[in-house]
């Protein structure tokens, strides 16, 4: 995976596990460390504490602040190595109706719609984890926001707060935000999704008076 920068001297990707569903999906972050370290070489993030305190980032603002520095970013959405199963939306959503347990045969069938299948499809894949950055949303202690498309009013995937700022950013076309708009994890799955907020209901797509370029090429692919 081509999760660092090349000119950045942290090019091993951090091997600690993200996701206790799956089991092959590290963090993937670059790690701090050089040819001479000895062992496992961890991200700021999950470097073991003796060696937060050796280099003076016992303090987890000095860890945040670093962890999205410039030169430790992804140069590719983390989701984009992340394994898609066989016939994802079935297989992902079946899994996920199966861990709620016994259901009301009613609250089962609400479950069986295309969109219910798909949310719940998304929603198992990422398993809590950020499509951009692969950070748990537990590490800010919030929940993932869940990013659309303004001009086709789709759904992308699932974001930590940080990374759904710098999306929002209309004017930021940097190779790791432009990356995740092209190849949401929606896409990844095969899944259209609307978005649906509990004020405005479902959103609709702009008109043609709105947006231009990149975001109307993408309406009709979303």
């Amino acid at each position: 995976m081509a999760s660092s920068l090349e000119s950045s001297p942290m090019r091993w990707p951090c091997p600690h596990r993200i996701s206790q569903r799956w089991p092959d999906r590290l963090c993937g972050f670059p790690a701090v460390g050089g040819p001479d370290v000895d062992g496992p070489r961890y991200c700021v993030r999950h470097l073991p504490q003796k060696d937060r305190t050796r280099l003076g980032l016992s303090i987890d603002g000095d860890v945040d602040a670093m962890w999205f520095e410039s030169d430790l970013r992804f140069s590719t959405p983390a989701c984009w190595s992340w394994l898609v199963p066989t016939d994802p939306v079935q297989t992902l959503a079946a899994e996920a109706i199966d861990r709620l347990g016994r259901l009301s045969d009613s609250a089962r069938s609400q479950m069986l719609s295309p969109e219910s299948q798909g949310m719940l499809a998304l929603t198992n894949w990422q398993d809590g984890c950020c499509a951009v950055c692969s950070l748990p949303a537990s590490a800010f202690g919030t929940k993932l926001v869940t990013d659309h498309c303004h001009t086709s009013g789709l759904i992308r995937g699932l974001l930590c707060q940080p990374c759904n700022t710098k999306e929002g950013n209309r004017h930021n076309d940097e190779e790791l935000i432009e990356g995740y708009r092209q190849l949401p994890p929606t896409r990844m799955l095969g899944v259209r999704l609307r978005y649906y907020d509990l004020v405005n209901g479902f959103t609709k797509p702009l008109g043609p008076e709105y947006g231009t370029g990149r975001d109307r090429s993408l309406l009709p692919e979303y």
